[in-house]
C-alpha cells in the first residue's frame, strides 16, 4: 500500500498539455498493490487506487489487473492478459490487452499483442474507442545494452495510423 500527497508540476513529457489543466491544488492518493507468483509459471497482479484533489467534487478511482503464464511448452512461450480502468468526474475509461510472445536466450524477446481502449466523456456524453495490433522485439546487444523495435497499427476514433518505434536501451 502506498500514500502520496503532492502538487502537479510540468515536465518535458507533458509540454503539449494545456496550461489550464495544471493548478496548485494539493492532491492526495492511496494505492493498493498485490503481486503473486503462483505454481506452474503463473503470475497475477491487481491494484486499485484513489486520488483526490482539494478542488474536486468527485474523487478519481483507478484499477488494473492481469494474469501471465510463462514457459508454455519447451519453446518458452508466454501469454499475458491485462485489464485496467478509471473513473472520475470528466470520464470513465477502460483498457484491455492480450499479448503472446517468445523469449530466447540472452535477453531476446519477440511478442505480438492486441488491445483496445475506450472511454466516455461524461460532460458531453461522447464515447471513444481505439484498438491496436503491435509487434515488438527486443535484442540484447552486449552486457546491459538492448535495442527494442515496435510496429503498431492503430484504428479507431482518436489517432488511427501506423507507427514504428526504435529504442536503444541501457538496463541497470
Amino acid at each position: 500500500m502506498s500514500f502520496d500527497n503532492r502538487k502537479n508540476y510540468y515536465t518535458y513529457e507533458i509540454r503539449s498539455v494545456a496550461d489550464s489543466l495544471f493548478d496548485d491544488a494539493m492532491r492526495y492518493g492511496v494505492r493498493w498493490n498485490i503481486n503473486a507468483r503462483l505454481p506452474n509459471n503463473y503470475r497475477v497482479f491487481a491494484n486499485a487506487g484513489l486520488r483526490a484533489r482539494q478542488t474536486d467534487t468527485q474523487n478519481t478511482y483507478s484499477f488494473a489487473g492481469g494474469v501471465s503464464k510463462f514457459n508454455i511448452t519447451s519453446m518458452r512461450l508466454y501469454v499475458n492478459v491485462y485489464a485496467s480502468g478509471f473513473l472520475n468526474y470528466f470520464a470513465d475509461g477502460y483498457h484491455g490487452s492480450l499479448q503472446f510472445g517468445k523469449r530466447f536466450q540472452a535477453g531476446h524477446d519477440v511478442n505480438f499483442s492486441y488491445g483496445n481502449y475506450s472511454y466516455i466523456l461524461s460532460t458531453v456524453n461522447t464515447t471513444r474507442m481505439n484498438q491496436w495490433l503491435r509487434a515488438n522485439s527486443t535484442l540484447q546487444l552486449f552486457r546491459h545494452f538492448y535495442v527494442s523495435e515496435n510496429y503498431e497499427y492503430v484504428w479507431g476514433d482518436d489517432s488511427p495510423g501506423q507507427r514504428v518505434y526504435a529504442e536503444l536501451e541501457y538496463r541497470f
